[in-house]
């Protein structure tokens, strides 16, 4: 009897394949993801130390305001980031699912057709021993 050989072998690694890249996507994204953490923690942490800096001048008064301002804005636009960075995750999140059920579908497949051709190959093998445990001893 012949080897055992899948005719969905080539989709099925299609399937790891793209697997894959969704994982290495979903990776990325999440990498993405703490870096912007960081960087509006970081924000954040600068703008609280900044308010604890009393200044006794009206110009250097200004200066500060103005920086908390900047910092503020750019705290939102930082957050605004994020928020759309972990949308983009959630999508990610949401293909690599659909991958995995994908690669699973197929992979369910082809342990069916495994366990058809063993059935198969021990039923082969069964009757070659009957045939063999049939045969006269003396001829």
């Amino acid at each position: 009897m012949q080897a055992f050989r899948f005719s969905l072998e080539k989709v099925l690694d299609h399937r790891k394949m793209s697997e894959e890249e969704a994982m290495r996507a979903y990776g990325q994204l999440q990498q993405t993801v703490h870096a912007q953490e960081t960087a509006c923690t970081a924000l954040q942490q600068e703008k609280a130390q900044l308010l604890e800096i009393s200044e006794h001048t009206i110009g250097r008064m200004q200066v500060q305001q103005r920086y908390v301002m900047a910092l503020s804005n750019a705290i939102d636009e930082a957050e605004t980031k994020l928020f759309h960075v972990k949308q983009e995750l959630a999508a990610s999140l949401d293909q690599v699912i659909e991958a995995q059920q994908a690669r699973k579908v197929v992979e369910k497949l082809r342990e069916k057709k495994f366990a058809e051709y063993s059935y198969t190959r021990q039923q082969e093998e069964q009757k070659q021993l009957d045939e063999f445990a049939n045969r006269p001893l003396f001829s």
